[in-house]
């Protein structure tokens, strides 16, 4: 639905100064209602009748002319890209004190600008998986696409053009919900209107694909936390003790390692807050408690760092200095090695399953699941917001339990 106000440079009778003139308005008209900006020009009335007139000769008059048309112009193009018309947006849109810079309909800009915006909030990872996003809509719908081009058909057409490149259904399910998140920003920046959401029961839904269960067995676990490196200061035994702190450490994910402080620690008890939701839970924090075993202070011991002041970050990762885009490279840089060197320990174990950082976190919630833990103590441990999440990182048992119980059925 395109918005149908009106522009037009006015002369306001109501007001007149002194020396007989009035002062010249923009006026812009939507659903009855008009709203003015003053231009800071002034005319008699006599001279606004021939500014009205199609010939208007040189000096003053002309120059005048010139502005009126061109101001009347600057509010048409404002008109034109902006999806759906407010008369807030529109004012700070025509004085250029928007904080949305991007007043184009068109998606391939505003999603930069979304993903910009990531960048100056420190959310690194999330700005990139936003640009792959980007990348893989623009190869698909060039740079001339607007949000009112988004409809159920083009979002299937472009999941089923992914399916034939043989993307999988969980980078699809990314990719459109991208598009979600960006879509559902701009109707609240007033870019395009909701009638146009092509989201929903009846119109498009994301594709979703079946969670790999990814916990390990706990013979495997024990083999893992028993194993001796060659090297006790090499990087295989740094990616081991790594990958063991956070299984012990209610699954704690590596940005959340890296961050930790020795003021996080009280005794054996270890307090922090998951970097992944920090925005979304910034009004009411949440704080994950978990216990330090022996294991996981010995790790402390090996790798932190020394004096074991408040305020210095335990591992040996970051500093104060870094900036959120070092800090997630070197995060990323981190997982790469524990994984790397995790796969390497799982062959001389005779692992089968892959071992990676996301397997500790599974592991843990798993192995507190079949101990008998409650969804909801699990869900507290791991920082969710709610058990619904928590089902997802819970593995079915492994099959020598489901063996065991299908004998039961037959009293063997």
């Amino acid at each position: 639905m395109e918005n149908t106000a009106t522009i037009a440079v006015v002369i306001d009778r109501r007001r007149q100064k002194v020396d007989g003139t009035f002062p010249l308005k923009l006026r812009i008209t939507y659903r009855k209602e008009r709203q003015y900006i003053s231009i800071a020009e002034y005319v008699s009335v006599a001279d606004w009748d021939k500014l009205k007139t199609t010939s208007v000769r040189g000096g003053q008059l002309k120059e005048l002319k010139i502005k009126i048309t061109a101001i009347e112009h600057k509010a048409q193009l404002i008109l034109k890209s902006m999806g759906v018309f407010t008369f807030r947006r529109f004012t700070e849109l025509y004085n250029g004190k928007s904080n949305n810079a991007v007043v184009s309909r068109k998606v391939i800009n505003y999603f930069q600008s979304f993903i910009d915006n990531l960048f100056a909030e420190g959310r690194i990872k999330s700005a990139w998986g936003f640009a792959c996003a980007l990348n893989s809509l623009r190869q698909y719908a060039g740079t001339n696409l607007y949000f009112e081009d988004i409809t159920p058909a083009f979002l299937k057409k472009y999941e089923e053009a992914l399916l034939i490149k043989g993307l999988k259904a969980g980078s699809i399910g990314f990719y459109t919900t991208s598009i979600r998140t960006v879509f559902n920003a701009a109707m609240a920046d007033g870019i395009v209107s909701k009638d146009f959401y092509p989201f929903g029961r009846k119109k498009y839904q994301p594709l979703t694909s079946v969670n790999i269960k990814k916990a390990l067995p706990f013979a495997d676990i024990m083999k893992i936390i028993h194993y001796t490196p060659q090297d006790p200061q090499g990087k295989e035994a740094l990616a081991r003790d790594l990958w063991v702190f956070s299984y012990l450490c209610n699954g704690i994910n590596v940005k959340d390692i890296c961050n930790l402080k020795y003021s996080n620690i009280d005794g054996d008890r270890l307090t922090f807050m998951r970097q992944k939701t920090a925005n979304k839970l910034r009004s009411n924090p949440r704080l994950i408690q978990a216990h330090l075993p022996a294991i996981a202070q010995d790790i402390i011991a090996r790798w932190g760092q020394k004096p074991c002041l408040p305020n210095t970050y335990i591992f040996p990762f970051y500093n104060d200095q870094q900036s959120p885009l070092k800090r997630a490279v070197k995060t990323h840089n981190i997982v790469s090695t524990i994984n790397r060197f995790m796969k390497q320990v799982g062959q001389e174990l005779g692992i089968s399953k892959h071992i990676t950082t996301y397997t500790a976190r599974h592991s843990f919630s798993t192995v507190l699941k079949r101990s008998g833990a409650s969804i909801e103590y699990i869900s507290e441990s791991l920082g969710h917001t709610n058990t619904t999440i928590t089902e997802v990182y819970l593995a079915s048992f492994e099959d020598d339990t489901r063996k065991e119980m299908s004998n039961r059925l037959l009293g063997l």
